[in-house]
């Protein structure tokens, strides 16, 4: 969340920027539109690089994520497994030794 803000701000300032800087360069109208566009298009693949970028990034940590509670589930299993079979062994021998 924090990093999606700071990422709208840097791409609000780039673009106010652009159209500032282009608005008040001396050119005649018609260059200034085309710098203005040009402008444009350079703020809109930079934020899709950057969307881009973020939802590989996201991806990878959902993927990492994914892994170490898949890695943490099987730990749990085995060590629940191990303890049912520990129970069940000390059950086996609390009944021998009483003769249960």
């Amino acid at each position: 969340m924090k990093s999606d803000k700071a990422v709208l701000g840097f791409l609000a300032g780039l673009a106010t920027g652009a159209i500032l800087g282009i608005l008040y360069a001396p050119s005649a109208g018609k260059e200034t539109r085309i710098k203005i566009v040009e402008g444009a298009k350079e703020a809109r693949d930079t934020a899709t690089k950057t969307v881009k970028d973020l939802s590989k990034q996201a991806m990878e940590l959902k993927d990492m994520a994914m892994d170490k509670l898949s890695n943490a589930e099987s730990a749990v299993r085995d060590t629940l497994s191990h303890a049912d079979s520990t129970a069940k062994q000390a059950e086996r021998e609390i009944k021998q030794k009483t003769n249960i």
